[in-house]
């Protein structure tokens, strides 16, 4: 009991930290873009002003990350249920990918009409995050392979990468919060390590399994998969 205790003023701290972050960050955001916007284009002042607003940005996502994972720890992490083509989906991040990844080969095996009952802007971030980390943890010209495969009543997702330095404690600590792998002592690596945890929580509110494996050929490969339809517990 005590135990569950401490548990729940941990998620509260968090919480409230979370909640009270938001507004004096959302008010930073709108005076850097105000200020961007006073001083000359392409001037020195106007590239520090843009990379402050690039650090305001990373904190208000850090917060937003934090008060995710405080409401799953809470059991109060909230869902709306819709029938969603997940097809559709995964072709629109595919053909966003194609715009703003030249230096990486996006290819795909996408199985058409996969209908997913699930919360569309829950799963659209749990996909953007796995993209993300198989961006971030790839390799010079490397390339993503996004696969989604059917069943009657399930379906798979994987999303393959080639990487370099592969951590040694990938697969046993991945889902750990703030874990970002030895890899990212050595090189630039965005992010404080929470995406796959928000992953891992996403997956469990909607009956899905997520792993990551390594393959012989050392690739990482993400694998959800889930029934197509959410069953009563």
């Amino acid at each position: 009991e005590r135990v569950s205790e401490l548990n729940q003023l941990k998620v509260n701290f968090i919480s409230n930290i979370s909640h009270e972050l938001r507004t004096p960050l959302t008010i930073l955001r709108g005076q850097v873009e105000q200020l961007i916007h006073e001083v000359p284009v392409g001037s020195s002042q106007q590239i520090r002003i843009r990379s402050m607003g690039d650090e305001v940005e990373r904190l208000i996502d850090i917060t937003e990350k934090l008060l995710m994972l405080s409401r799953a720890d809470a059991n109060s992490l909230g869902q709306h249920l819709t029938r969603v083509n997940l097809s559709q989906l995964l072709e629109q991040l595919i053909h966003d990918a194609y715009t703003f990844q030249s230096s990486l080969k996006i290819s795909s095996e996408i199985a058409p009409d996969v209908f997913w009952q699930c919360d569309q802007t829950l799963v659209r971030q749990l996909i953007q995050n796995l993209y993300v980390n198989a961006v971030n943890y790839n390799q010079p010209n490397g390339w993503i392979h996004i696969c989604l495969r059917q069943t009657k009543e399930t379906f798979e997702l994987t999303i393959e990468n080639p990487t370099l330095d592969m951590p040694a404690d990938l697969v046993e600590h991945a889902f750990d919060r703030f874990y970002r792998g030895d890899a990212s002592h050595t090189r630039q690596v965005d992010g404080l390590g929470l995406g796959l945890s928000i992953c891992l929580e996403i997956a469990k509110l909607h009956q899905a399994t997520l792993s990551l494996d390594i393959t012989d050929q050392q690739t990482v490969v993400a694998r959800v998969a889930a029934p197509l339809q959410h069953k009563a517990v």
